[in-house]
Protein backbone atom coordinates (compact mmCIF):
# COMPACT_ATOMS: atom_id res chain seq x y z
CA UNK A 1 0.00 0.00 0.00
CA UNK A 2 1.42 3.35 -1.04
CA UNK A 3 1.02 5.61 1.99
CA UNK A 4 0.72 8.89 0.06
CA UNK A 5 -2.60 8.00 -1.57
CA UNK A 6 -3.54 4.62 -0.02
CA UNK A 7 -3.29 2.91 -3.44
CA UNK A 8 -2.91 -0.84 -3.02
CA UNK A 9 -1.14 -3.27 -5.30
CA UNK A 10 0.17 -6.81 -5.24
CA UNK A 11 3.58 -8.41 -4.80
CA UNK A 12 3.88 -11.53 -6.92
CA UNK A 13 5.93 -14.59 -6.01
CA UNK A 14 9.00 -15.34 -8.14
CA UNK A 15 8.84 -12.04 -10.02
CA UNK A 16 11.04 -8.98 -10.32
CA UNK A 17 9.36 -5.89 -8.89
CA UNK A 18 10.49 -2.43 -7.87
CA UNK A 19 10.07 -1.63 -4.19
CA UNK A 20 8.93 1.94 -3.55
CA UNK A 21 9.82 4.25 -0.69
CA UNK A 22 7.17 4.93 1.95
CA UNK A 23 5.03 1.96 0.91
CA UNK A 24 3.82 -0.74 3.30
CA UNK A 25 4.61 -4.25 2.07
CA UNK A 26 2.91 -7.31 3.57
CA UNK A 27 4.49 -10.66 2.71
CA UNK A 28 2.91 -13.55 4.57
CA UNK A 29 2.87 -12.42 8.20
CA UNK A 30 5.77 -9.99 7.71
CA UNK A 31 5.32 -6.26 7.09
CA UNK A 32 7.99 -3.71 6.20
CA UNK A 33 8.45 -0.16 4.92
CA UNK A 34 11.48 1.43 3.27
CA UNK A 35 11.02 4.87 4.85
CA UNK A 36 13.77 7.00 3.28
CA UNK A 37 16.53 6.67 0.69
CA UNK A 38 19.99 5.87 2.04
CA UNK A 39 21.83 9.10 2.81
CA UNK A 40 24.97 7.99 4.67
CA UNK A 41 27.62 5.33 4.25
CA UNK A 42 31.29 4.49 3.91
CA UNK A 43 33.50 4.85 0.86
CA UNK A 44 35.40 1.79 -0.36
CA UNK A 45 36.41 -0.15 -3.44
CA UNK A 46 34.46 -3.04 -4.91
CA UNK A 47 36.36 -5.26 -7.33
CA UNK A 48 34.68 -5.95 -10.65
CA UNK A 49 34.55 -9.64 -11.57
CA UNK A 50 35.72 -8.72 -15.07
CA UNK A 51 37.27 -5.60 -16.63
CA UNK A 52 34.75 -3.32 -18.30
CA UNK A 53 34.74 0.05 -20.05
CA UNK A 54 31.47 1.00 -18.34
CA UNK A 55 31.79 3.45 -15.46
CA UNK A 56 29.88 1.48 -12.88
CA UNK A 57 29.76 2.31 -9.20
CA UNK A 58 29.70 0.00 -6.26
CA UNK A 59 27.46 -0.15 -3.25
CA UNK A 60 28.18 -1.97 -0.02
CA UNK A 61 25.04 -2.69 1.98
CA UNK A 62 23.98 -4.59 5.05
CA UNK A 63 20.77 -6.59 4.72
CA UNK A 64 19.06 -7.35 8.03
CA UNK A 65 16.17 -9.66 8.89
CA UNK A 66 15.37 -10.23 12.54
CA UNK A 67 18.68 -10.61 14.39
CA UNK A 68 20.64 -11.77 11.32
CA UNK A 69 22.62 -9.49 8.98
CA UNK A 70 24.70 -10.06 5.88
CA UNK A 71 26.97 -7.64 4.03
CA UNK A 72 26.62 -7.52 0.24
CA UNK A 73 28.40 -5.70 -2.59
CA UNK A 74 26.76 -4.62 -5.83
CA UNK A 75 28.07 -2.99 -8.99
CA UNK A 76 25.87 -0.78 -11.17
CA UNK A 77 24.73 2.76 -11.68
CA UNK A 78 22.90 4.98 -14.12
CA UNK A 79 22.77 3.34 -17.53
CA UNK A 80 24.33 0.11 -16.21
CA UNK A 81 22.24 -3.08 -16.35
CA UNK A 82 23.74 -5.25 -13.61
CA UNK A 83 23.11 -8.76 -12.31
CA UNK A 84 21.08 -9.52 -9.21
CA UNK A 85 22.77 -10.38 -5.94
CA UNK A 86 21.13 -13.42 -4.33
CA UNK A 87 21.18 -13.23 -0.53
CA UNK A 88 19.47 -15.25 2.19
CA UNK A 89 19.13 -13.69 5.64
CA UNK A 90 17.22 -15.34 8.48
CA UNK A 91 15.36 -17.63 6.06
CA UNK A 92 14.33 -14.75 3.76
CA UNK A 93 15.59 -14.95 0.15
CA UNK A 94 16.24 -11.59 -1.52
CA UNK A 95 17.35 -10.71 -5.03
CA UNK A 96 18.78 -7.20 -5.10
CA UNK A 97 20.34 -5.15 -7.88
CA UNK A 98 21.74 -1.67 -8.34
CA UNK A 99 21.45 0.11 -11.67
CA UNK A 100 19.13 0.54 -14.58
CA UNK A 101 16.43 -1.89 -15.63
CA UNK A 102 16.23 -3.09 -19.22
CA UNK A 103 12.66 -3.15 -20.54
CA UNK A 104 11.12 -3.90 -23.89
CA UNK A 105 9.08 -0.87 -24.97
CA UNK A 106 5.72 -1.33 -26.74
CA UNK A 107 6.98 1.19 -29.34
CA UNK A 108 10.32 2.42 -30.66
CA UNK A 109 12.05 5.79 -30.72
CA UNK A 110 14.46 6.87 -33.44
CA UNK A 111 16.74 9.88 -33.05
CA UNK A 112 16.25 12.17 -36.05
CA UNK A 113 18.46 15.03 -34.89
CA UNK A 114 20.30 16.23 -31.81
CA UNK A 115 20.74 19.99 -31.42
CA UNK A 116 23.16 21.55 -28.94
CA UNK A 117 23.20 25.33 -28.57
CA UNK A 118 26.32 26.79 -26.96
CA UNK A 119 26.77 30.14 -25.29
CA UNK A 120 28.43 32.57 -27.72
CA UNK A 121 32.22 32.39 -27.73
CA UNK A 122 32.41 29.06 -25.87
CA UNK A 123 33.16 25.49 -26.91
CA UNK A 124 31.64 23.53 -24.01
CA UNK A 125 29.20 25.87 -22.25
CA UNK A 126 25.81 24.64 -23.41
CA UNK A 127 22.83 27.00 -23.31
CA UNK A 128 20.36 24.27 -24.30
CA UNK A 129 20.12 20.91 -26.03
CA UNK A 130 17.27 18.90 -27.48
CA UNK A 131 16.47 15.67 -29.24
CA UNK A 132 14.18 15.48 -32.24
CA UNK A 133 12.83 11.93 -32.27
CA UNK A 134 10.45 9.79 -34.28
CA UNK A 135 8.06 7.70 -32.16
CA UNK A 136 7.06 4.53 -34.03
CA UNK A 137 4.11 2.37 -33.03
CA UNK A 138 1.30 0.33 -34.63
CA UNK A 139 -0.46 3.57 -35.65
CA UNK A 140 2.56 4.93 -37.56
CA UNK A 141 5.23 7.49 -36.70
CA UNK A 142 5.07 10.87 -34.97
CA UNK A 143 7.76 13.53 -34.67
CA UNK A 144 8.43 14.75 -31.12
CA UNK A 145 10.90 17.10 -29.41
CA UNK A 146 12.47 16.36 -26.02
CA UNK A 147 14.33 19.13 -24.21
CA UNK A 148 14.52 20.74 -20.77
CA UNK A 149 11.01 21.18 -19.33
CA UNK A 150 9.52 19.38 -22.35
CA UNK A 151 9.22 15.67 -21.69
CA UNK A 152 7.74 13.00 -23.95
CA UNK A 153 4.89 11.00 -22.40
CA UNK A 154 3.92 7.81 -24.22
CA UNK A 155 1.88 4.87 -22.87
CA UNK A 156 2.91 5.46 -19.25
CA UNK A 157 6.59 6.02 -20.11
CA UNK A 158 8.11 9.45 -19.55
CA UNK A 159 11.26 10.45 -21.46
CA UNK A 160 13.49 13.29 -20.24
CA UNK A 161 16.48 14.87 -22.00
CA UNK A 162 19.29 13.77 -19.67
CA UNK A 163 22.51 14.39 -21.60
CA UNK A 164 24.31 13.60 -24.82
CA UNK A 165 27.41 12.00 -26.30
CA UNK A 166 30.61 14.09 -26.23
CA UNK A 167 30.63 14.14 -30.06
CA UNK A 168 27.07 15.59 -30.02
CA UNK A 169 25.85 12.82 -32.34
CA UNK A 170 23.86 10.82 -29.79
CA UNK A 171 21.44 11.59 -26.99
CA UNK A 172 20.86 10.30 -23.46
CA UNK A 173 17.25 10.01 -22.41
CA UNK A 174 16.14 9.24 -18.89
CA UNK A 175 13.07 7.00 -18.87
CA UNK A 176 10.63 6.57 -16.01
CA UNK A 177 7.71 4.19 -15.83
CA UNK A 178 5.85 4.59 -12.56
CA UNK A 179 2.89 6.33 -10.98
CA UNK A 180 4.86 9.43 -10.06
CA UNK A 181 6.68 9.73 -13.41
Amino acid sequence: MRMADQMQGEVFKDSIQTLNLRSLYTLGNMQFVIPEPITAGNVGIIKSPEPTAAKSYGIKATVTSGNDSQKIEMLGGKGIVSDYVDVEVNGVNLYIKYGSIMRELPFSITLEDFIADKHPGTEKAYAAFESKVLVNDDNGSTSERIYMNNVLDKEGYRFFQAGFDPDELGTHLSVNYDFWG
